[in-house]
């Protein structure tokens, strides 16, 4: 997990990571998602301008999840 974090970040990578997600934090503000029956890396910013940036991410990261089986 990544420390000193909102709320909705540590909510969204306790998501991540229950739903078989692997978290790493970038040389920037960002994390890193990668799971490993996808070969697509999902790029998330740790200090989002927009409410919504999250939840977003999570709809993102549950359609590659659907489209890769």
């Amino acid at each position: 997990m990544i420390r000193g974090q909102s709320e909705d970040t540590r909510r969204l990578q306790e998501w991540a990571v229950a739903n078989g997600w692997t978290i790493r934090q970038t040389r920037g503000d960002h994390i890193a998602l990668t799971h490993t029956g996808i070969t697509r890396k999902v790029i998330a910013s740790l200090t989002p301008s927009c409410p919504r940036s999250w939840l977003n991410t999570r709809a993102l990261m549950r359609r590659l999840m659907r489209e890769c089986g």
